[in-house]
């Protein structure tokens, strides 16, 4: 779970499925949904297809892109927890609770 301190994000399923929490609230999402998430609520999310899926994720105003550029390089490794919080806290996140299904 994190929040965004300056910008608003818009996510879309590509292809697969993903389960979202948003505040208290979780649900799912097939390809096609889409979910609009303003600056400072806690949300996060995770692939429940049991293979590969594709979001799009759109932020507004833009400069997230060093972010993901950055935490790309420990996408799957044990170090990934820790660099989604230091990555995140130098891009004005704030992580605010665990993922879903795991602990932060």
């Amino acid at each position: 779970m994190h929040t965004h301190a300056d910008e608003d994000e818009f996510l879309y399923v590509l292809e697969g499925r993903f389960q979202f929490r948003l505040e208290d609230e979780i649900s799912e999402g097939p390809a096609g949904m889409c979910m609009y998430i303003r600056r400072g609520v806690p949300h996060t999310w995770r692939n429940t297809s049991g293979g590969p899926a594709r979001m799009l994720a759109v932020f507004t105003p833009a400069g997230m892109e060093p972010f993901f550029e950055q935490f790309a390089a420990h996408a799957g490794a044990p170090t990934a927890p820790e660099a989604f919080r230091t990555l995140g806290g130098e891009a004005g996140m704030t992580v605010v609770g665990p993922p879903l299904g795991g602990s932060a």
